[in-house]
């Protein structure tokens, strides 16, 4: 039986548990952002290869390796997860994930670097999903409110590790050689599958523990075989892309503040973080807050808008870079780069975080967590190639034409995504008013198991494998 609210000292410590676990998994897999710039550098220095524009290139052609692991461990892992459970797949993913942050600081070829941190993305992958499906089966017979406050700490902890990883990390590799901060990401790894071996487990098997190659060959069927759903995909896909630029954005605040430490350009890519957090909060309640679909439509269509003049924005300031009229200043410089791309994440965040779950719950009811997983991978699958582009397209034409570039892929997204969600949309209104009262529990006049149960009479959305919709995927 999975626990309940009888045992308050427990749900303190999964949440706890859960919380630090996944922690050390984002602080893990996000230190190569950093290091990477760094590491090129390093190797194009006895060369004649220690051009901006070459280092760019390089750093981008690692990221569309590494994007590809996390793309492959968005198409399997969710079957892995379902057929061996979320506690034993944690711990020996997290092992996987110090291994290759392990094999990272022995690369020395932009080839080895990039299979490395495939790995990690790959092995990082998996814990959004087997940490969620944790909370889901422990609170199974609990108000959705703790669940949703279980859920909120995971995701403040993840935030947390991207933003202690880049903040220590830059003074990490200020003072000490790449490798040895890079081996310290591998000790991150351990001590997030070391906190998962403490974890209470429930007892309770997951619903979809029943794995057969048919019964996964006829949920892609469903799924894969709806031509809208390719649509979605490929729209998503490219608004996935600017989740992913703070793994470029360091190799441009160098070409364009030369003046400032590599690491620091590093920890400045922090900008499309905290864009990524503002947008999530606020566009999430305004998006609510739509009284209907046509509204919510003009919405998403403005907020597209502004990404898209957002990043003509970078592009303008690297032409200015090149052109020489950009004013000299270190801190103009850097103010405009921070300010832009974090305007620009700020106002895709909403789609990129929120999109993939929306679309499950309205056309794959069955199948959400697949669906979900396969929208995710899609995200990689193209970010793959767009990356692998842009390590060509930069030296070739420069950071201008590399951000008008981007632009124009999330102008494609927007009109896509905005003419194919009209059922979505709808969906979602609907939802809104698929809400249950829990004043009674809270005063103590029902059980926490009749509140739950009447919660998945009134919105059976509510299973073990589908609470992933509540929380944002991991790059």
């Amino acid at each position: 039986m999975a626990k309940t609210l009888e045992e308050p000292h427990f749900f303190r410590k999964i949440d706890g548990i859960v919380s630090f676990s996944y922690y050390c998994n984002v602080a893990s897999v996000t230190l190569p952002i950093l290091l990477v710039p760094v590491v090129v550098q390093e190797y194009s220095h006895p060369y004649t290869l220690d051009d901006e524009t070459f280092i760019a290139s390089v750093v981008a052609y690692i990221s569309a390796i590494a994007t590809l692991g996390g793309a492959a461990g968005k198409f399997v892992n969710g079957f892995v997860c379902q057929v061996f459970g979320p506690y034993e797949v944690s711990i020996v993913y997290f092992v996987g994930l110090a291994a290759c942050a392990f094999l990272f600081s022995f690369a020395d070829t932009p080839w080895a670097l990039g299979l490395a941190y495939a790995g990690m993305e790959f092995f990082s992958s998996m814990h959004t999903t087997s940490l969620a499906v944790m909370l889901s089966d422990y609170y199974e017979t609990a108000p959705p409110a703790k669940l949703t406050h279980a859920l909120t700490l995971m995701g403040l902890a993840s935030t947390s590790g991207q933003l202690s990883s880049m903040g220590m990390g830059v003074a990490l590799a200020s003072t000490f050689h790449w490798r040895v901060v890079a081996r310290m990401g591998a000790v991150t790894a351990l001590l997030g599958g070391l906190c998962i071996t403490r974890a209470p487990k429930t007892e309770m098997p997951l619903p979809l523990q029943a794995f057969s190659f048919a019964s996964v060959k006829d949920t892609l069927k469903r799924i894969l075989g709806n031509f809208t759903f390719w649509l979605l995909a490929v729209a998503y896909g490219l608004t996935f892309v600017a989740g992913g630029v703070d793994r470029i954005l360091g190799t441009f605040y160098r070409q364009v503040v030369p003046s400032l430490p590599t690491p620091v350009c590093g920890g400045l890519t922090l900008s499309i973080t905290l864009g990524l957090m503002h947008g999530l909060v606020a566009d999430s309640q305004t998006f609510t807050n739509q009284p209907h679909e046509a509204a919510k439509k003009r919405f998403l269509s403005i907020c597209y808008v502004k990404t898209v003049l957002a990043t003509v924005g970078l592009a303008v300031v690297a032409f200015g870079d090149v052109a020489g009229w950009l004013p000299p200043s270190i801190i103009l410089r850097t103010t405009l780069i921070a300010v832009l791309s974090a305007y620009m994440a700020s106002n895709i965040a909403f789609q990129y975080y929120q999109f993939p779950p929306m679309i499950a719950r309205s056309m794959f009811a069955e199948d959400k967590a697949v669906c979900i997983s396969l929208l995710d991978g899609a995200g990689f699958l193209l970010s793959a190639p767009i990356f692998a582009v842009t390590s060509q397209f930069i030296p070739a034409y420069g950071w201008s034409y590399a951000w008008i570039m981007f632009a124009g892929f999330f102008a494609i997204s927007g009109v896509i995504l905005v003419q194919t969600l009209g059922p979505v949309l709808q969906n979602s209104n609907d939802d809104e008013d698929d809400t249950m009262d829990y004043h009674a529990y809270e005063c103590g006049n029902v059980s926490a198991h009749d509140a739950a149960s009447q919660q998945k009479n009134t919105h059976p959305l509510t299973d073990a494998c589908t609470i992933i919709d509540q929380i944002p995927s991991e790059r």
